[in-house]
């Protein structure tokens, strides 16, 4: 355990690209840059993958096809009874490409989160669960698989942009398998390199938990809730025995401006306490397997009616967090204090444990809580192979858009020059 921190302190690290690649990774750019890109957001990007137009999602940001990202694979409907975007799907069934990649622009040195959704629906009428691999470029993100036809699975990660452009890609981990894709989500966070720190060229954080503490009902909170579309699931749904503890709710809205990680003010409205002045231990569950892992606790007080304060010792696995807690003194009213350890091992759980002082009349309180798996990034370059979906949607899109890009005439004779092989 690195210790709790109440400070921030981005890390920094150089990806190397070949020569070659950076050439391609700029031309590309050039070629994606002329191709409209439709968001109700600014930041987003959401694809409603295999869908033939666009649809408006119930979060309130427009569903985009995927046309415009990718050339490659086929368009399919789901045998299930799902909605949008869970009833159409792109799957990829050519056995000679090792990846089929999508690719977005981004900006450098911002960190993006990253959503990936699969709904099987047994599209293919073949009645068998398939298992393929998902990457963020050339690293490996996640194995994807299913335990039956209707189940939707959801990967999600924070990743740092190294690139003007950047590609999420299915690949085939078994050769009677295709890969598919439902879904992808985009959403660019807050300034450069400030939230969730270890976003760097180094690590991929793979989300193990987000959590509400105190939602009245089952239902999640993300955007609009969320500017940044974080989903909040509640504390019920993923915590075992978290019903024992009382709810708090607060009207007045809850600020994160003094936080990092800037959990939304619905979150924060809501917090879980115990009976009178009792001890709180809650275990988190590592879904991810063991390993490094970036974890923030929230607080805030949403009590104005007493000036007693709340004081609480904090524990993270039995060590020492942060003693003599006061979040009232610390951050005021209705205000987010943020607790984190930006590296902290754990097995097959992590139990957080609120005590609270002998001086204190009042019991502990929490509020919302975030898990990442810190996953290294181990590749900054594709192999050649790997390159062919890529280089088709860039060819692709130079035939469709040739009108648009008669401007760009030395970028083409680079394209031409290089014949797009790396």
């Amino acid at each position: 355990m690195h210790g709790m921190w109440l400070h921030r302190a981005a890390l920094y690290a150089s990806a190397q690209f070949s020569r070659p690649t950076i050439r391609f990774l700029i031309i590309l750019f050039l070629v994606c840059a002329t191709l409209e890109v439709v968001t109700s957001q600014d930041g987003f990007v959401s694809i409603n993958c295999g869908a033939s137009q666009e649809q408006n999602s119930t979060s309130g940001f427009l569903w985009d096809t995927d046309s415009r990202y990718i050339a490659l694979g086929f368009n399919a409907n789901t045998s299930v009874n799902a909605s949008a975007p869970y009833d159409t799907l792109r799957y990829f069934n050519d056995t000679a490409l090792k990846r089929n990649c999508y690719v977005f622009n981004t900006t450098i040195d911002f960190s993006y989160l990253v959503r990936a959704s699969f709904l099987y629906g047994n599209y293919n009428s073949l009645s068998v669960l398939p298992s393929f691999d998902l990457l963020f470029g050339a690293n490996f993100w996640a194995n994807v698989t299913f335990k039956d036809a209707s189940e939707i699975v959801i990967h999600e990660m924070i990743v740092l942009a190294t690139s003007n452009t950047s590609s999420v890609c299915l690949g085939r981990s078994k050769s009677n398998d295709d890969p598919f894709i439902s879904s992808l989500e985009l959403r660019r966070l807050s300034s450069q390199q400030s939230m969730y720190s270890p976003v760097h060229q180094n690590f991929m954080m793979k989300t193990n938990s987000r959590i509400n503490f105190g939602q009245k009902d089952n239902s999640s909170v993300r955007f609009p809730d969320d500017i940044y579309d974080r989903i909040w699931a509640s504390d019920s749904e993923v915590v075992n025995g978290i019903s024992t503890y009382n709810v708090t709710h607060a009207v007045n809205n809850v600020s994160n401006e003094n936080s990092f990680d800037f959990p939304p003010s619905k979150v924060m409205q809501t917090a879980r306490s115990p009976n009178k002045t009792g001890n709180m231990s809650i275990s988190f569950l590592a879904m991810l397997g063991p390993g490094s892992y970036y974890l923030a606790f929230y607080f805030a007080e949403l009590d104005s009616s007493t000036s007693e304060h709340r004081i609480m010792d904090v524990y993270l696995d039995k060590a020492s967090a942060s003693p003599a807690l006061d979040v009232a003194n610390h951050s005021g009213i209705y205000n987010t204090l943020e607790l984190f350890d930006r590296n902290h091992t754990v097995n097959e759980s992590y139990i957080l444990t609120l005590v609270p002082s002998e001086t204190s009349k009042r019991p502990p309180i929490i509020n919302a809580a975030e898990s990442y798996f810190l996953q290294s990034i181990t590749s900054s370059t594709f192999e050649k192979d790997d390159m062919m979906g890529i280089q088709t949607f860039a060819q692709t899109a130079l035939v469709f858009h040739q009108h648009q890009l008669q401007h760009l005439s030395f970028y083409q004779q680079e394209m031409r020059k290089n014949q797009l092989v790396l």
